[in-house]
C-alpha cells in the first residue's frame, strides 16, 4: 500500500481532488434541475451501485494505508465507510425498482429516510472521532462498525424504525429535515477541521477525506432542501451520493499507482547501487589480501 498517503500532497494534488468535488456538485446541481421525473427509474438503482462499489474500494484502501502507515483516523474513516457501504446496499435493495412486488426490505418512505440518516451519521461519527484522535483500538472499530450495521439491518426490516420521518404523502417531516440539516453542517464542519489540523497542507490520505466528507455534506445539503424523494434536490442527493465515494476512489487509486510508478524507477537504480557497492567491497578486500 502506498506511503504517500503519509505524505504531503502537492498543490496540483489538492486542486485537483477540489476541482472534482466542485465538478460533481455542478453535475449534481444540473441533475436537479433538469430532473424530469417525480418516480423511480433505473437512474437510482445505478447510482447506488456505484456508490456502494466506490465505498468498498475506498473502506479497503483506507484499511490497508492506516495499517501500512499506522494512522489510526484513517481507520475511523475505513470503519465509518464501511456502514456507509452497508446502507447504500441496503437501499439499494429497497428501491421499487429493484422489488417492484416488494420484498423483505422495507420500501416505505420513512424507513428509505432512516437509512439514509444512520449511515451518514455513522460516517459522520467516525469523521468526528478521527479528527479528534481517539486511538482505534480492535475492540471499539468492530463494536462501531457492527453497531452501525445492526442499525441498519433494523432500519431494512422496520416499516418505522426512527418514527414518523415522512407525512402519509411521502413529504418529509421538519424532524428528518433538522437530522439531515445538522448532519450537514457537522460533516462539512469535519472537512474543515481535517483540514486546519494539517494546517492547509494535508496528506494525500487526509485530502481524499477531506473530499469525501465534503461531497458527504453537500449531498446532506441536497436532501434536506428535497421536499421528497424523486423530487429535484433529491436527484442531486443521489447523484451526491456516489460521487462522495468515487471521488476520494479514484484519488486513493491514482496515489498506488504513482507509488508503483516510483517504485519501479527506483527498484533498477536501488540494484545497480547494490552492484557498485558489492563490487567496491570485492575490490577492496582484494586489494587488502594482496597487501
Amino acid at each position: 500500500m502506498s506511503p504517500l498517503l503519509s505524505m504531503r500532497a502537492p498543490i496540483t494534488v489538492n486542486a485537483r481532488l477540489l476541482g472534482a468535488c466542485g465538478v460533481t456538485a455542478l453535475i449534481a446541481l444540473a441533475v436537479a434541475l433538469g430532473a424530469g421525473t417525480d418516480e423511480p427509474t433505473a437512474a437510482v438503482p445505478a447510482c447506488l451501485a456505484v456508490g456502494a462499489v466506490s465505498a468498498a474500494l475506498v473502506a479497503h484502501l483506507l484499511f490497508a494505508s492506516a495499517r501500512t502507515i499506522s494512522d489510526a483516523r484513517l481507520l475511523w474513516m475505513s470503519a465509518g465507510v464501511t456502514i456507509a457501504f452497508a446502507g447504500l446496499v441496503v437501499t439499494l435493495l429497497g428501491q421499487p425498482t429493484i422489488s417492484p412486488h416488494g420484498g423483505p426490505v422495507s420500501q416505505r418512505e420513512d424507513a428509505m429516510a432512516a437509512r439514509y440518516v444512520i449511515w451518514h451519521a455513522g460516517l459522520l461519527a467516525a469523521g468526528v472521532v478521527a479528527v479528534a484522535g481517539v486511538r482505534a483500538r480492535p475492540r471499539e472499530l468492530v463494536a462501531f462498525g457492527a453497531g452501525g450495521v445492526a442499525l441498519l439491518l433494523y432500519a431494512a426490516l422496520a416499516d418505522t424504525p426512527l418514527g414518523d420521518l415522512a407525512g402519509p404523502d411521502g413529504a418529509y417531516s421538519a424532524t428528518t429535515r433538522t437530522l439531515v440539516g445538522l448532519i450537514a453542517l457537522a460533516q462539512l464542519a469535519v472537512a474543515f477541521a481535517w483540514w486546519r489540523r494539517a494546517d492547509g497542507a494535508p496528506t494525500w490520505g487526509e485530502m481524499c477525506v477531506i473530499a469525501l466528507m465534503t461531497l458527504s455534506g453537500l449531498d446532506a445539503l441536497a436532501y434536506l432542501f428535497a421536499a421528497e424523494a424523486y423530487e429535484g434536490a433529491w436527484w442531486a442527493s443521489l447523484t451526491l451520493r456516489a460521487g462522495q465515494f468515487a471521488v476520494p476512489a479514484v484519488g486513493l487509486v491514482k496515489t498506488r499507482s504513482a507509488t508503483a510508478s516510483r517504485r519501479s524507477v527506483s527498484a533498477p537504480a536501488a540494484r545497480r547501487s547494490w552492484r557498485t557497492s558489492t563490487a567496491a567491497t570485492g575490490t577492496a578486500s582484494a586489494t587488502a589480501s594482496d597487501g
